[in-house]
């Protein structure tokens, strides 16, 4: 019995898949409680009006890096395809270029914010101006502090990128509440959020430097700028539905109901995403692994199997928890300020379980390059946002929206995986 356990643990230890996944897990989860301590603090110290403000800011901040979103998953599908072909001269020289016209792309981006900080003051009902202002820089590094997890994932580098995110996320809790408590209010905490990605990023040249090699600075990288463009592309439409999803609601709840909803949905929305956090790690692992088994030919379905169990493994779990004590959880994170968030937890683990689901298949086919799915999230979305904006006259009624329109999406997903041809096409995108 004792030699089959410790045979056992040893295959769980070297296989590529668990390990990969245990890894990722561990390092989101533990990267995760610093993310939710600064949740805590800001339910306890900020009023609920302002913790509204700062969750449909982050919530708005989701839906405008959409496209940093898109083109994190394509450098990572790039790297994996250098990767696979030892091509780490390559890899290096797009990891500076890319990083520059990301600064470049990201000072723009701020700048267009910035001027139009009066009318997203205006839009959301919100008063603090210097709080957009921090926001805009936030916003900015959007797709700078993209590159350093792109590529460690590209590289199947699971510890390094778990270091990465525990790393980052005791930055992103450390340096806000530095700054909140320092008098600065919700605009402090963007403020520290973009001390934060510009420090990770200065660490991430370390973790990365045992991949990076001597490389010839005049190599002409216009074929790969172009395959990055060609994957972004498509995949836009698709990280645009995955984001609109899972954030339409919050937004809209900030619209629509009053300061006091908002601020008790927005608790109800982060205790909620720890199950998306944790759960979706299977994702993380998953997405350049078949990357890479698509681009060397071979069946993607067989090498999705074992994923496809762990992830609803975890779902299950986890919406079993937040079922059962969705009272122990609220109160744990925010005190009783926020127990009239506890009836909606149950039912909005629900859909976060089903929208991890979601996320988990749309990221497959985004691995093996089949892009028509963006039509099903697109009307999944237009339904979400509809329902809730014309018939949702309750928090309960926005979240049982929200459930309905993910279960019909992911049917829809299931049944397209089920009989859709995943062959590998003559020449894929980014080969």
């Amino acid at each position: 019995m004792r030699f089959h356990l410790k045979n056992t643990t040893r295959n769980v230890l070297h296989d590529p898949i668990l390990s990969g996944t245990f890894v990722v897990t561990a390092g989101v989860l533990f990267g995760s409680v610093f993310n939710y301590l600064l949740q805590v603090f800001l339910g306890r110290t900020l009023s609920i009006p302002d913790y509204g403000v700062f969750n449909t800011l982050l919530s708005f901040s989701v839906i405008l890096g959409v496209l940093g979103g898109a083109f994190r998953n394509s450098v990572v599908k790039k790297v994996a395809s250098l990767k696979s072909k030892n091509d780490f001269q390559t890899l290096t020289h797009l990891f500076w270029s890319l990083s520059f016209h990301c600064l470049l792309f990201g000072l723009i981006f701020t700048l267009l914010l910035f001027s139009a900080r009066n009318l997203i003051a205006e839009f959301f009902h919100i008063s603090d101006i210097q709080a957009i202002v921090t926001f805009s820089f936030f916003m900015g590094l959007t797709f700078l502090s993209a590159m350093p997890n792109a590529y460690l994932q590209g590289l199947l580098r699971f510890k390094a990128l778990a270091f990465f995110n525990i790393v980052s996320s005791v930055l992103r809790f450390v340096l806000p509440v530095g700054l909140v408590l320092w008098g600065f209010g919700v605009g402090g905490v963007f403020g520290g959020m973009v001390l934060g990605v510009l420090i990770s990023y200065g660490i991430s040249y370390f973790l990365l430097n045992k991949n990076f090699e001597k490389h010839d600075r005049k190599e002409d990288l216009a074929f790969h700028y172009k395959s990055l463009l060609n994957f972004i592309g498509p995949l836009v439409f698709l990280q645009v539905g995955l984001t609109l999803l899972n954030n339409v609601d919050v937004i809209l709840v900030k619209r629509l109901f009053d300061a006091d909803s908002a601020g008790i949905y927005a608790g109800v929305v982060t205790i909620g995403k720890i199950l998306l956090f944790g759960a979706g790690a299977v994702s993380t692992v998953m997405f350049p692994h078949i990357a890479e088994t698509f681009s060397q030919g071979k069946d993607p379905k067989k090498a999705l199997k074992t994923y496809l169990y762990l992830q609803v493994l975890l779902i299950i779990a986890g919406v079993s928890v937040f079922s059962l004590f969705p009272r122990l959880v609220t109160v744990i994170m925010f005190g009783e300020r926020f127990l009239p968030a506890v009836q909606y937890i149950p039912l909005f683990s629900i859909f976060i379980g089903l929208y991890v689901m979601i996320n988990f298949f749309i990221l497959y086919f985004m691995a093996i390059e089949k892009f028509s799915l963006a039509y099903v999230l697109g009307l999944g979305v237009v339904l979400q946002a509809g329902l809730i904006w014309f018939i949702a006259d309750s928090l309960r009624s926005v979240v049982v929206v929200n459930v309905l329109v993910s279960f019909v999406i992911l049917f829809l997903l299931i049944g397209y995986y089920l009989f859709a041809d995943s062959s590998v096409p003559k020449r894929a995108l980014l080969d």
